[in-house]
């Protein structure tokens, strides 16, 4: 980790994002959880601690839809990755906003053994999207 980064994952399932937040914290690094439904305050007081701090932000997907801003992001990563391109192209309108002063790292993490065509599957979305090939 460099000093200035700030990275975020983000989850669809609210149990993995508890799952994440312990294994992060049992390696000893700090992490912010942010979800859809917390309460503005709570989630404002979040945002905050991580734009300050660089603690790693866990957060669902569900949460990008509430209107949220999150430039402050260097480092993406999707843990859980879009079924589409169009829910891959609207959570990156989250971090990808007016004032954004650095460049968007999207990471996305796909399982090692075949599932149903899934790996082949999210590296080609992955190739429509970015417009170069993908491994």
């Amino acid at each position: 980790r460099m000093p200035n980064t700030r990275i975020c994952v983000l989850t669809d399932y609210l149990a993995t994002l508890y799952y994440l937040a312990a294994e992060i914290e049992g390696r000893g690094m700090a992490c912010r959880l942010l979800y859809g439904g917390m309460p503005y305050a709570a989630r404002d007081e979040c945002l905050a601690t991580f734009a300050g701090t660089g603690e790693i932000l866990i957060a669902t997907r569900a949460v990008t839809a509430e209107g949220l801003s999150l430039t402050d992001v260097t480092d993406l990563v999707f843990y859980d990755f879009p079924a589409s391109e169009s829910a891959f192209h609207g959570v990156l309108g989250r971090f990808d906003r007016f004032g954004r002063i650095s460049q968007l790292n999207v990471h996305a993490l796909v399982p090692t053994s075949p599932a149903g065509g899934f790996i082949s599957e999210s590296l080609g979305l992955l190739h429509r999207i970015l417009g170069f090939p993908t491994h």
